[in-house]
């Protein structure tokens, strides 16, 4: 039975909606709306929280401490902290995991708190990028602002991180797309418009890191494709070639500087110095500090500026919610659940999102990004469904139940 959505749900998915908008402040310092939601709706969540210990993950609980460590770490090596390791990473890093508490908590305690949440995320998507498309090809910035003006960023400032952004809609839609709209015509309208977003942001990284987490859907949840989709691919592909993206997009990567040599030696200084400390760490944002640029990969940038704790953090950090989902995905088998099911679709989704951004963090600097503590949010919600802790399977006549306590009843 469907309930009415209460003041605290409809701030959760007003946070999630505005994930894909960020407003670039002085510096590199971004400023997202979501945050100002999840402040409002943490109001309410001491009363109503609940934790167990599938509703905990030890990466995301545990980061705001590495920032910490790593902030005191630069205090002591460089004898202060730079006021961007407090600002941005360290108070960052609390936002972040409060943002996580309060959406696992919203997505374990409705029916279908995880599609509503889904829906909200792809809907901002699509929202910003149609917004974007009328600033980008009117050249004008009143909503959106770009870091790089020839190409297109969405509602972000970077148009990597817009990329693997859109990355994670597009393998949640080829996952869970009847699942999430009734209509395929909406999925279809959906995934042209964040395709289009994809390619105009002309990130190379996210073009490869979208083509992997849409490989892991496939194995994971095999998926029929109906003639009707084929005929519409090679539509929108033919009205792509015949249009002026492509000779845009071939200018703009033709005209860009050796981009991929110079982050190889940032990598390769941040290594350097990462070898004078000892392998203890520079401190956090000490690089930046002494560069005026970050290095665009997150598990070097953990290694560098924190030591080999940074780095285990960040293996952790990639690797336990893989392990988590696998483990759901076993149970569910062995308590009867059906190959291909909704649980099985919405754990491949899931999983092919969380592949996205830890493969994009290898050429961004990801970890900060909130669609990843949302993916992470999934997980924790998919670790407490009841379907495993009851030890039966959900009926087929309610298949749209997950995340949700309620889910249990019937």
């Amino acid at each position: 039975m469907r309930t009415r959505l209460d003041i605290y749900s409809w701030l959760i998915l007003a946070s999630v909606f505005f994930v894909p908008l960020q407003i670039p402040l002085e510096g590199i310092t971004r400023l997202a709306p979501s945050d100002f939601f999840v402040l409002l709706a943490s109001l309410m969540l001491l009363g109503r929280i609940t934790i167990t210990r599938r509703s905990l993950l030890a990466a995301p609980m545990l980061f705001p401490l590495v920032m910490v460590y790593g902030a005191m770490l630069g205090g002591v090596v460089n004898g202060e902290i730079p006021s961007h390791a407090i600002v941005v990473k360290v108070l960052g890093s609390v936002v972040l995991l409060v943002s996580l508490l309060n959406w696992q908590q919203f997505a374990r305690e409705r029916d279908q708190a995880i599609l509503l949440a889904i829906r909200a995320l792809l809907l901002g998507s699509v929202v910003f990028t149609l917004i974007g498309m009328v600033e980008f090809f009117l050249d004008v910035s009143f909503i959106t602002q770009r870091f790089i003006e020839s190409r297109f960023a969405g509602g972000y400032y970077d148009p990597n991180h817009y990329g693997s952004l859109t990355a994670v809609g597009l393998v949640l839609l080829a996952a869970m797309g009847k699942d999430l709209y009734k209509k395929q015509f909406t999925t279809a309208i959906y995934g042209i418009i964040l395709t289009l977003g994809l390619l105009l942001s002309i990130s190379r990284g996210a073009w490869i890191v979208a083509v992997v987490g849409l490989v892991v859907v496939a194995v994971l949840r095999p998926i029929k494709i109906k003639p009707v989709w084929i005929i519409l691919a090679v539509m929108v592909a033919a009205g792509v070639i015949f249009s002026g993206i492509p000779e845009m997009i071939i200018e703009d990567i033709n005209d860009r500087p050796d981009n991929v040599s110079h982050r190889l030696v940032l990598i390769q200084d941040g290594l350097n110095k990462l070898v004078e400390s000892q392998l203890v760490g520079i401190g956090l944002s000490v690089f930046l500090q002494e560069n005026e640029i970050i290095i665009h990969n997150s598990a070097i940038w953990m290694l560098v500026e924190m030591g080999v704790l940074g780095f285990l953090a960040y293996l952790l950090f990639v690797f336990e919610p893989v392990l988590r989902i696998f483990r759901v995905r076993s149970q569910h088998r062995i308590l009867g659940g059906r190959k291909g099911d909704y649980f099985s679709r919405a754990t491949a989704g899931i999983l092919a999102a969380h592949v996205v951004m830890a493969v994009a963090s290898l050429s961004v600097e990801a970890t900060f990004q909130r669609q990843w503590w949302l993916i992470l949010a999934f997980v924790i919600a998919i670790s407490v469904h009841p379907s495993i802790q009851t030890n039966r399977v959900l009926r087929r006549a309610n298949p749209d139940s997950l995340g949700g306590t309620s889910a249990s009843r019937g």
